[in-house]
Formats: structure tokens, sequence, C-alpha cells
């Protein structure tokens, strides 16, 4: 069963992305700006929700979350895509958009 807070957080809006991250780790500090601009890109119809692993470990551990950053994609609640690591911004506006069936 999914933890209550992270089931509001999923459902706040049709399309959301959370970023699993912690403080510790490089890359999770290098995928911020690239974050921000695919979020920008989607003008309104994407959401970004951060979640500290070391603060929500059990909520973590419950997501089956082996490695930082990983990012997953939710439309309607329900998850449609997830990734280990990052991209790009270019690369990760298209897979979004092809997952939510948005125009890029």
């Amino acid at each position: 069963m999914m933890h209550p807070e992270f089931q509001k957080i999923i459902s706040s809006s049709p399309a959301v992305l959370v970023d699993f991250y912690a403080d510790w780790c490089a890359p999770c500090k290098m995928v911020v700006p690239i974050l921000n601009d695919v979020v920008g890109h989607f003008k309104g119809e994407l959401m970004l929700h951060k979640i500290d692993i070391d603060t929500h470990g059990e909520l973590a551990k419950s997501l089956f979350i082996l490695s930082v950053p990983t990012l997953m994609l939710f439309r309607d609640g329900v998850e449609v895509w997830r990734m280990r690591g990052f991209d790009i911004a270019p690369n990760l506006v298209k897979t979004i958009s092809d997952h939510l069936n948005l125009t890029v």
C-alpha cells in the first residue's frame, strides 16, 4: 500500500515528475537545472516534486528506489515511467511528452 502523503503528491496534478535525491549525491545536484528546464518546457502541465531519500527512506524502499537520482513520472496518479540517473533536457522532454501524449 502506498503512503497516503505520497499518493496525495502524485495525484496533485495530471502529470507529476518525482525526483528522488539525496543531499550528498553529486549527480542529484547536477540534475536540478535540467529538471527546471524540463518542467519549464511544459508550462504548468507537469509538476515536479523532490523527495529526499534520507528523510523518506521507508517510502524510497517501498518504491524500490535503488539509487539516486531516480526519476518517476506519474500520469493521473499511476507510474508510467522510471529512470535511474538522468539525461539531457531535450531527451527528457521527448520521453515525458511521449508518455503523457503531450506535444513537444
